[in-house]
């Protein structure tokens, strides 16, 4: 199973250069959006491998600038739950 999360995290990375090289220049947010949303997915994924549960709205945001916004918050609070679940596993 590690090897399996270590390949998933390792072809979001890929996908997610990927898909920042071919942003459009003109959206100076599109390449932050994009990295915050694999940052939201690869917490999501480690909190879910944890046994944590996850509530996640990507939807709720209409421009990209809120979007960015609530992306860069929900990773925080994702972030803190990830280190709050380590904490509890090395008590």
């Amino acid at each position: 199973m590690n090897t399996f999360c270590k390949s998933l995290l390792t072809l979001l990375v890929a996908s997610s250069i990927t898909t920042v090289a071919f942003a459009s220049p003109g959206d100076n947010n599109y390449g932050r959006i994009v990295r915050a949303q694999l940052q939201v997915n690869s917490l999501e994924k480690q909190v879910e491998g944890m046994g944590g549960a996850v509530e996640v709205n990507r939807h709720a945001a209409i421009s990209t600038s809120d979007k960015l916004q609530m992306l860069n918050q929900q990773a925080t609070e994702l972030q803190e739950q990830v280190d709050r679940l380590r904490e509890q596993r090395s008590e």
